[in-house]
């Protein structure tokens, strides 16, 4: 038996990243098991001018999340991760935080 191939993961842009808005209510989830490929999130991101939505692709107990800008999709690094999760909360993003988080992405290494 062989394995699956990888595809290659290609991340946002953290400074590409403009803004971030949260909804109340997610999209209904297309998926009857609650599981899937494309379910779609509350958050939207603007990214490289344009408002995207936040899609998460779980199949366990664990979801990646990301958009789809000019027709591929892009994994959401950990920074902008981070700033949905403040959206959700209504806080502010910590400036260490991000700082910490910028420090030790291996997107900039």
């Amino acid at each position: 038996m062989t394995a699956a191939p990888v595809r290659n993961i290609t991340w946002t842009d953290p400074d590409k990243v403009e803004g971030i808005t949260c909804h109340g209510q997610p999209p209904r989830n297309p998926y009857a098991t609650g599981y899937g490929r494309k379910i779609p999130t509350r958050f939207q991101v603007r990214y490289a001018r344009r408002w995207h939505r936040v899609y998460a692709m779980c199949y366990s107990n664990v979801a990646t999340h990301y958009i789809r800008h000019d027709g591929a999709e892009l994994v959401l690094e950990n920074e902008t991760e981070y700033r949905l999760e403040c959206a959700s909360r209504g806080t502010e993003p910590d400036e260490d935080v991000i700082a910490t988080t910028r420090k030790f992405s291996t997107l900039t290494n």
